[in-house]
């Protein structure tokens, strides 16, 4: 009985000394790349102490920097109302924007790019729970004679079962094509028979750190992309914000200053009837310079692109009966000043079509050039060429 008391107890303490180290972060690679941002909510980790040992552990899982965040960031964070102030400036028009109103006060995660310069943001919430239950017939069996003496020294909590439960989820939004979070569940119940009264609950920071690892590494954001979907869903402030503070390229700076300031023109009347309105040019994201361009410039790639764009909807019979309208015939290249068509005319800047589908095979290759120019030859934008 003493070699069993014995051993007994030597298990008590390496469990206790076990305890002790439990909690210990492991060791991180020292952190590279761009920052990331960590909000931690719920109940398991409300200490500073808790909150940065994870920081640590996320360092250690994504090989990124860590800022630890106190909350999710709103429209109202001085840093935040900083980068919007500037990227509006001195523009009356965007100065009108209410940028804090809906959609774009739901854009947590990328007002904490805007105001701490991460290049993702991790969301934790985590909470634990705990109770105590009478041991089932197997724990009951499974005791032997070490767990029945600490259980009447009192030592242990005799015939109770303790059940730790830590639950949760991670939200990791990330800055490229894709706007909605990954996310991974935190599910982890330990049970302990007979638990030592003195016995510390384990560290959910492990149960966390084990969901991190199912998440994918964050990749590199895509900043152009992510400031042209913030103008397209409404938010032309924040996408400029982005653009002017993330954004190394300056001619992608100034197309996305160029979508931003794209509007529809409100009507000022109704036009007498018989009396056809004139078409005015709306202001479109179109990448061209807003200089007078030269006879030779005309047939850049741009602005044969800026052509097939524009005719592309133009000439959209169904799109006109889809709303109402007779389809009528438009010179080449030419704005027409109804809204439908400006949302199709602005539709193909912020999808990529006029860059991806259209300027880079024209520039990468003289087929591509010469396809957009066949096409427009053969829809009477331009004359054939003479052989």
């Amino acid at each position: 009985m003493y070699i069993a008391m014995s051993g007994r107890l030597l298990v008590a303490a390496v469990l206790v000394g076990g305890c002790a180290m439990h909690g210990a972060s492991p060791a991180a690679r020292t952190p590279t790349g761009g920052a990331v941002g960590l909000v931690i909510e719920g109940s398991a980790l409300g200490s500073r102490d808790a909150q940065n040992q994870l920081a640590r552990r996320l360092e250690a899982v994504t090989g990124h920097p860590v800022v630890l965040l106190p909350a999710m960031p709103s429209v109202h964070d001085p840093d935040v109302v900083a980068a919007a102030t500037a990227a509006v400036g001195k523009d009356r028009s965007l100065a009108r924007r209410d940028w804090r109103a809906e959609p774009c006060a739901r854009e947590g995660a990328l007002l904490a790019a805007l105001g701490r310069r991460v290049d993702a943001v991790y969301r934790v919430t985590v909470d634990r729970t705990e109770r105590e239950r009478p041991l089932t017939p197997a724990e009951l069996a499974a005791r032997d004679v070490g767990t029945n003496i600490m259980g009447m020294t009192g030592i242990a909590r005799r015939g109770i079962a303790r059940e730790e439960t830590v639950s949760g989820e991670i939200l990791l939004w990330t800055f490229a094509r894709r706007k909605d979070p990954e996310r991974a569940a935190i599910r982890s119940t330990v049970v302990r028979p007979e638990p030592m009264r003195f016995a510390r609950p384990g560290d959910p920071a492990t149960a966390v750190e084990a969901a991190l690892r199912k998440l994918p590494s964050p990749p590199a954001p895509a900043w152009e992309a992510v400031a042209r979907r913030l103008v397209g869903a409404g938010c032309p402030v924040l996408g400029l914000a982005v653009a002017e503070t993330r954004l190394a390229d300056r001619e992608a700076r100034r197309h996305v200053r160029a979508t931003a300031l794209a509007r529809p023109r409100a009507s000022s009347g109704t036009p007498t009837a018989g009396v056809r309105p004139r078409p005015t040019e709306p202001e479109v994201a179109e990448p061209e310079s807003p200089e007078p361009t030269s006879p030779d410039e005309r047939y850049s790639c741009r602005s044969l692109c800026r052509m097939h764009m524009v005719e592309l909807c133009n000439r959209d019979k169904a799109l006109w009966d889809a709303h109402g309208q007779k389809w009528d015939l438009t010179s080449c290249g030419t704005m027409r000043s109804e809204g439908f068509l400006q949302d199709c005319y602005r539709h193909q800047w912020l999808s990529g079509a006029f860059n991806d589908a259209c300027v880079s095979p024209c520039e990468g290759a003289a087929e591509g050039r010469e396809r957009l120019l066949r096409i427009l030859q053969e829809a009477g934008c331009l004359r054939p060429r003479r052989s």
